[in-house]
């Protein structure tokens, strides 16, 4: 695996066939999976079948009342959702800025406009209460670009390449500079670049909720995320559960690699991969370093290889 830091997306690489044994899988395997080589259509089949019955809950995130997710995930694409918002909702929370996902927003404000670039966006955001100068709301899409399409970006949050994201956004700064005259854009985009290349999405939604009044009505520059599901605003236990999934899923990637193809319709092969699924957590200290240099299973892949 490469360690040099690269402007793709960061995700975790893992035999194909690990899905093969997805009905043995928890909800948290199903995170790290989000963020792997494992088609998100499989990952969401499979999740959302858990999910069903066994619901994800707002209280795996950490939690602040300026955030509002559902309090009851029934699919996977609610926990995505619900994550990314949350990530983007604690980062403003300090200038009491209230964001979530816009059926929660809707609810909670139902005067609110939520100037979005669709008309129903992802995600909400509320200025009536900060100490910002801008006073309305806004709205924002969470998109997976192939790198394929080139778009505006306007009121987005990609999950792309670095240099995908550059190109969105210098069309998005030139579309709006030739409808709107904003004088201090092109240097708030220049530091927006820069956040993104680090995949610094904390630091981007700081920017642009501080700089909020400065954009023309539903165009506010996109940002970039560098993968789909974020760890860090669980909670510690929940972070220590993803450490856990991902030996777990590490460790039947590795046995993946070393099967045959009958292995597969070998009952105690089956047997014996699902007890060997069963792994400690570890101490849990420093997740984030462990998640990204000891596990070994971190790596960025090109954009143009994920769906």
């Amino acid at each position: 695996m490469p360690k040099n830091k690269v402007t793709g997306i960061l995700i975790h690489v893992f035999n194909p066939n690990i899905i093969r044994f997805a009905n043995g899988f928890t909800i948290m395997d199903y995170l790290v999976l989000l963020n792997s080589n494992i088609h998100f259509t499989e990952v969401h089949k499979h999740a959302d079948q858990l999910l069903k019955n066994k619901p994800a809950t707002q209280h795996i995130f950490v939690r602040d009342n300026s955030v509002l997710v559902p309090e009851k995930m029934y699919n996977l694409w609610s926990v995505k959702e619900s994550n990314q918002a949350t990530t983007i909702g604690l980062a403003v929370a300090p200038y009491m800025v209230d964001t979530g996902t816009i059926t929660e927003m809707r609810d909670a404000y139902p005067g609110e406009p939520f100037f979005a670039n669709q008309k129903n966006p992802d995600f909400g955001q509320v200025f009536s209460k900060s100490n910002l100068p801008y006073k309305s709301s806004v709205g924002g899409d969470f998109k997976n670009t192939t790198g394929k399409t080139i778009f505006d970006g306007r009121n987005q949050v990609l999950i792309s390449t670095h240099s995908h994201y550059e190109i969105i956004l210098n069309n998005f700064v030139n579309s709006c500079l030739q409808r709107y005259d904003v004088p201090q854009l092109v240097s708030i985009t220049v530091q927006l670049a820069k956040y993104a290349k680090n995949g610094q999405l904390v630091e981007q939604a700081k920017l642009i909720a501080e700089n909020q009044h400065k954009f023309p009505v539903q165009w506010n520059p996109p940002m970039r995320a560098d993968r789909k599901f974020h760890y860090e605003n669980l909670i510690p236990e929940m972070q220590k559960e993803y450490v856990q999934s991902l030996r777990r899923m590490t460790r039947l990637s590795n046995k993946a690699n070393k099967a045959q193809p009958e292995d597969y319709f070998n009952d105690s092969f089956i047997k014996d991969t699902m007890r060997d699924l069963q792994v400690d957590t570890g101490s849990g200290k420093d997740v984030d370093h462990q998640i990204r240099t000891e596990l070994g299973s971190e790596y960025h892949l090109p954009l143009e290889e994920v769906d």
